[in-house]
């Protein structure tokens, strides 16, 4: 290639702009948002599942079926980023939406608990790979000093997903069973898994770190990305996972990385345990089933709101302050809502006492009552 090709390529790519790689970030988007979706679905239909006695579950099996779930994700994100070295990330991701998709098929079926923990597995192993590459790719292709927006802007449909889980649990469940709730769980891979072979480019980096000076090139001048260098580009094989993991550990990250890594299981551990116990906590406290299921509603409603504002202030006044203002707020609202909870419990019991005494006096009145023609 000569010095007058490089120059025309150059002149010839678009800026690096939200526009240039808006393909990348709506596939992103839309993955993640079946990602939000699939993982919700449980929480919006637990409250039926328990009713349904022909599967056998209580409260206890379907807390073990959650844990079965994060315990899915955490060995789907461990190996999607091993062997995403060998194999790329788009085909991963796509395998990620149809595992999760395949998982969900398997619960739409399952006659005993058993077999819906299988799929819930399943489902973890597919959603545990799909969000750390969505996160991956949306920050190698975000546009200069928007990283934070961006990757607002991506968990929003995180958060709509969400919703729309909270909808079908609403809608489709009452009407036709919990069942058909997660055969929704199974568009993505009608839906997303083309779309993610077609149109979704393969990360620069990981092209230049399998070798593929030409095809590294090639997408970033497409999406006017600035060509990877092998410094940024990760390294491949055993020994390049190993220094990555180093570097978490260098002088300058070595009080980062397990603070962050804290902040992340808190904030992981309040959304998984949200997602999957708020409608059932908020039914056994005296709410109706709409109300307790419209509780997911609201929470991933302020969810999208958060995260707009977040990513936006983010770029401006830097991701760790604002990160810290928000655990805040995370934590002052988990509190009220712990509080509310507790007085409904408190209340509730009130009212069952006092009904406890009044059937009570009923009964010493009945008894004290002057038997006819004595």
């Amino acid at each position: 290639m000569t010095l007058s090709d490089i120059t025309d390529a150059q002149t010839a790519r678009p800026r690096h702009t939200f526009r240039s790689v808006f393909p990348v970030l709506a596939l992103c988007w839309l993955a993640v948002f079946f990602d939000g979706m699939d993982v919700n679905i449980y929480g919006a239909v637990m409250p039926h599942m328990l009713e349904d006695s022909g599967l056998g579950l209580t409260t206890s099996i379907a807390g073990t079926i959650g844990s079965w779930t994060t315990f899915g994700m955490l060995i789907g994100a461990l190996t999607a980023g091993n062997i995403t070295d060998w194999l790329g990330r788009r085909p991963i991701l796509a395998c990620s939406v149809a595992l999760f998709s395949l998982g969900s098929a398997l619960c739409a079926v399952a006659g005993s608990a058993t077999v819906f923990s299988a799929g819930r597995f399943i489902a973890g192993l597919g959603l545990g790979g799909l969000m750390p590459l969505c996160l991956a790719m949306v920050m190698e292709f975000a546009p200069p000093r928007r990283a934070a927006l961006t990757t607002g802007l991506l968990m929003t449909s995180y958060h709509a997903g969400g919703m729309a889980a909270t909808a079908l649990g609403l809608t489709v469940a009452p009407s036709f069973g919990w069942r058909w709730v997660f055969w929704a769980g199974v568009l993505p891979a009608v839906i997303t898994v083309p779309l993610l072979l077609k149109l979704m480019p393969e990360s620069p980096g990981v092209l230049l770190s399998r070798g593929d000076r030409k095809g590294a090139d090639r997408v970033a001048d497409r999406y006017g990305l600035p060509r990877p260098t092998p410094v940024a580009s990760p390294a491949a094989g055993a020994r390049g996972r190993l220094d990555a993991v180093r570097a978490l550990f260098r002088p300058e990250s070595r009080w980062a990385t397990p603070l962050l890594w804290v902040a992340s299981f808190c904030g992981l551990l309040l959304v998984y345990g949200v997602s999957t116990w708020l409608p059932t906590m908020m039914k056994a406290s005296g709410y109706g089933m709409t109300s307790s299921v419209s509780f997911l509603l609201v929470i991933n409603g302020g969810g999208i709101v958060g995260m707009l504002i977040a990513g936006r202030t983010a770029d401006r006044f830097g991701p760790v302050r604002v990160s810290a203002i928000w655990f805040t707020l995370t934590g002052r609202g988990a509190a009220a809502e712990v509080a509310h909870a507790a007085r409904s419990d408190l209340r509730r019991r009130g009212d069952h006492r006092r009904l406890a005494v009044q059937r009570a006096g009923d009964g010493v009145r009945h008894l004290q009552r002057p038997v006819p023609g004595q």
